[in-house]
C-alpha cells in the first residue's frame, strides 16, 4: 500500500475510527485507490489494517455517528454521492444508497 491520506477521524464510544484515501499499488488486477476505514481503541496509539469501503477515485468522505452507535460515512466524488454503514464500529461497511 503506497499511502493512506485521513479524511475525518471520529470518536465512537472508546474505539477512534478513521475514513479516507489508499492508493493500493499491489491491487488486483491492476492498481486502484479505494475509501477505507481505520479503527483504533488505544486513543490512536495503534491502528488496524485499512478495511476497504469501496473503490474509488480520491473521493470526500463525511462521517456521521447516528445515536444507535452507526456509523454513515457519505462519500462524494464529480458531484456524485454514496452512502455506506457500518454497525460493528467500522469493521466492515454496507452501502445503504444515494446522499
Amino acid at each position: 500500500m503506497d499511502g493512506l491520506t485521513l479524511a475525518s477521524v471520529t470518536q465512537v464510544y472508546n474505539c477512534l475510527v478513521a475514513v479516507g484515501y489508499l492508493y493500493d499499488a499491489e491491487a488486483e488486477p491492476e492498481p486502484a485507490g479505494f475509501t477505507v476505514a481505520i479503527q483504533s481503541e488505544d486513543s490512536g496509539a495503534t491502528w488496524t489494517e485499512p478495511v476497504k469501503i469501496a473503490q474509488s477515485d480520491e473521493e470526500q468522505a463525511d462521517v456521521v455517528i447516528l445515536y444507535t452507535g452507526e456509523i454513515l460515512a457519505v462519500l462524494t466524488y464529480e458531484g456524485q454521492a454514496r452512502t455506506y454503514v457500518s454497525r460493528d464500529y467500522g469493521a466492515t461497511w454496507s452501502e445503504v444508497g444515494g446522499a
